[in-house]
């Protein structure tokens, strides 16, 4: 169950699961053109920023000086006091030992963003150790503000919070041994945000639930709480004792092309969320014990309307499309908590469970599902384990789906393919081991009322004479075995 601080806030929670994948390999081709590849190493995105001033920020410098390159500020906390639209902060490698939050509240705008960045990509840790407890590391409460390629670490609070801020970009930073939350953002009621978290490094946050023997709650790593139209993309999300991603009171967001291993309870949450597709993730388990609940790792993307908030905003038209997921608890989950409601307007189509340890698919009972559909996915079970749990509900339509593993059950429905989709390395370690070999019974047999543009890895849906089932469009393809898992 969650619960939410203000107007700092640490989100937390006491939900769901764990599971399995890696990154797909650099050196993978098919038909002569490279995999579309996420990539979660922190890669500093430099941007021309020519409208105003810009500052820089070293650890000889003072800030009774200019802040020029020769003349540098010597705290971050001088630089955010100065700057203004257009702004860049250039800050020089080095460490940055805070002793109070690092308070980002100016404007820029749409053509003039302030940017806080390393100058020429050196390494800039940004240390909060020195903070008082339970207090943020950086906050982002202006707009249009660029924060990117940092270190982070040791926070006593949440790492970087944009509480009340808009149309702000957090990128290719590695946060790092928060007490709570890695990433926050949200507001005092559901409103446009307009914010981006890319290419961020995230692991060991959520340390006050360390080890894991709260049984009221714990933050996310990365909390999205009554925010719309924020984008978390090319994030690497791991060893968290929290859930990796969680979406809260939210609406219109999008979670796409992210990894997500080993985080407490659950990897990928939408709880009161509305409006918000999960794509092209992989999600994925190394079993590793001190993240389990339930002595089992989490549930994979996991869905419910827990009730412990000021208002509600239940599940609905929600997308869980092109998704890898392995060695989870459950796979895919609803759980029929507190408020209950069911799943309504939700597709969950084109994705490869594989491996779960109670099932690859649960949907609890719930009366309020509506016109929700589960179309083309592979659901591959191993050891004997149930491949679905779920009672039938007139509001939820199953087809054209593969089940390997176990019998369909109340999931069984038009078109489905009861065989070994011929995936070509199950239980592997990275997403190509999850393709689909030639002849595979899943080729050209999905059903095309539902379509889909594209594939797990970006490449172009239908190939041949119809949509293949689940996260991969097969194609012939080079393909170099990857190394067994450890």
């Amino acid at each position: 169950m969650m619960t939410v601080e203000t107007p700092a806030p640490a989100i937390l929670c006491n939900s769901m699961g764990k599971v399995k994948i890696a990154a797909l390999g650099a050196s993978a081709v098919i038909a002569g053109i490279p995999f579309a590849q996420t990539s979660n190493a922190p890669q500093v995105l430099r941007l021309s920023n020519t409208t105003g001033q810009t500052y820089h920020v070293a650890t000889t410098g003072s800030d009774a000086d200019p802040g020029t390159l020769s003349r540098p500020f010597r705290t971050l906390a001088k630089a955010a006091s100065v700057v203004a639209s257009g702004d860049v902060v250039n800050v020089h490698g080095g460490l940055y030992a805070l002793t109070s939050t690092l308070a980002i509240n100016q404007h820029g705008s749409a053509s003039a963003r302030i940017l806080f960045q390393p100058y020429l990509n050196q390494q800039v840790t940004i240390d909060c150790s020195g903070l008082p407890t339970n207090t943020n590391c950086v906050t982002i409460s202006g707009r249009f503000i660029d924060f990117q390629g940092f270190e982070v670490r040791n926070s006593g609070r949440t790492g970087i919070s944009t509480w009340g801020g808009q149309h702000i970009r957090v990128r290719n930073n590695r946060i790092h041994h928060s007490q709570r939350s890695d990433i926050v953002v949200g507001h005092d009621a559901i409103n446009n945000s307009h914010v981006v978290i890319e290419g961020n490094v995230v692991y060991l946050n959520v340390q006050l639930h360390n080890p894991p023997t709260n049984p009221n709650g714990w933050p996310a790593a990365i909390a999205i709480f009554q925010a719309r139209y924020v984008t978390l993309t090319h994030n690497l999300i791991y060893e968290n004792y929290g859930e990796g991603i969680a979406f809260t009171m939210s609406d219109r967001g999008l979670i796409a092309q992210n990894e997500v291993r080993d985080n407490f309870s659950v990897n990928i949450y939408l709880d009161n969320a509305t409006n918000t597709a999960v794509e092209r993730n992989l999600v994925y388990s190394l079993y590793k014990p001190q993240f389990f609940r339930f002595n089992a790792p989490a549930n994979g993307i996991a869905m419910a309307n827990e009730g412990i908030y000021a208002g509600s905003n239940p599940l609905n038209n929600n997308r869980i499309v092109n998704n890898i997921i392995l060695n989870a608890r459950r796979g895919v989950n609803y759980g029929s908590y507190e408020l209950g409601g069911g799943l309504k307007n939700t597709l969950i189509a084109y994705n490869t469970v594989y491996s779960a340890t109670q099932a690859t698919l649960n949907i609890d009972a719930d009366a309020g599902h509506t016109n929700t559909l589960v179309v083309n996915n592979i659901f591959y079970q191993t050891d004997g384990r149930p491949i679905i749990a779920h009672t039938a509900s007139p509001g939820i339509t199953f087809r054209h789906n593969l089940w390997h593993g176990g019998a369909a059950g109340p999931g069984a429905g038009l078109g489905d393919v009861n065989a070994n989709p011929l995936l070509a390395n199950p239980d592997g370690v990275t997403a190509m081991d999850y393709r689909l070999l030639p002849a595979s019974p899943a080729v050209n047999v999905a059903d095309a009322a539902y379509p889909t543009t594209v594939d797990y890895f970006g490449l172009s849906r239908p190939l041949g004479s119809g949509y293949d089932i689940g996260a991969h469009e097969f194609r012939w393809l080079v393909y170099a075995p990857a190394a067994s898992k450890p």
